[in-house]
């Protein structure tokens, strides 16, 4: 939040200049400002909030990540992987953040606000390639979000989100090396908690493909590849026998 100051607090920080006196002061004074607000009162609070205000502040976190990108500098609309500056960056981070915690806080009334959770989640892996922290919160986001939710059997919602992880094989090669250990982690605490909760095929899939991509490096489309290339050279051979 420092970042939105112009004050510091970035996670590039360790790269920056060491801030003069004065700026240190200015940096006390936003800390204060900032504690003054309780932020954190979004989230603590998020669960007394109606069904509709609920919807609305999500809602309202999308917008806000939206118009950060539409308003960035030097962002191209063709651009299909976009960067964004560094203060950009913190800001839609800070933004993901307070999403998926009043998600969490209001883990019983998921229902309603899961598509726009799901949407916004599925738009930072796809598109924020070329900011690697942004994507890795999305991608850790998306796993507490799992972890959270798959003991709620009588919930279609568990089912939704356990499927929504499969967005994770969509990562480039270079995305999921680079996460792999987040991956990992995430994937053994659900199954050391929840595994008992996984009863349908297509998801158990799911979740050996990603502990191939994750453990070995065996991505979804490289397996497909070699999949076409074994079956073409069967025919072949048939042919020629």
């Amino acid at each position: 939040m420092l970042s939105w100051f112009g004050l510091g607090g970035s996670s590039y920080d360790s790269r920056e200049v060491k801030p003069t006196p004065d700026q240190q002061q200015l940096i006390k004074i936003a800390q204060n400002v900032i504690l003054e607000c309780h932020p954190e009162q979004l989230i603590v609070d998020g669960k007394y909030l109606t069904s509709s205000a609920l919807t609305e502040l999500v809602n309202a976190i999308v917008q806000a990540s939206s118009a950060i990108v539409s308003q960035s500098e030097g962002m191209a609309p063709s651009q299909q992987t976009k960067k964004l500056n560094e203060q950009d960056e913190d800001a839609l981070v800070l933004y993901l953040e307070l999403m998926v915690s009043i998600t969490l806080e209001n883990k019983d009334r998921l229902s309603q606000i899961w598509p726009s959770v799901q949407h916004h989640l599925q738009w930072i892996m796809s598109t924020f390639g070329r900011n690697p922290v942004l994507v890795e919160r999305a991608v850790v986001g998306l796993l507490r979000l799992a972890n959270r939710n798959l003991f709620r059997l009588k919930d279609d919602i568990a089912e939704e989100i356990l499927h929504s992880l499969a967005m994770l094989l969509k990562l480039r090669p270079p995305a999921m090396f680079m996460f792999s250990r987040q991956i990992a982690f995430g994937l053994h605490e659900l199954l050391r908690a929840n595994a008992a909760n996984v009863h349908r095929k297509e998801h158990w899939a799911v979740l050996f493909a990603l502990l191939e991509a994750a453990g070995a490096g065996a991505y979804a489309d490289d397996i497909q590849q070699q999949q076409r290339e074994t079956v073409g050279s069967y025919f072949r051979f048939k042919e020629i026998g």
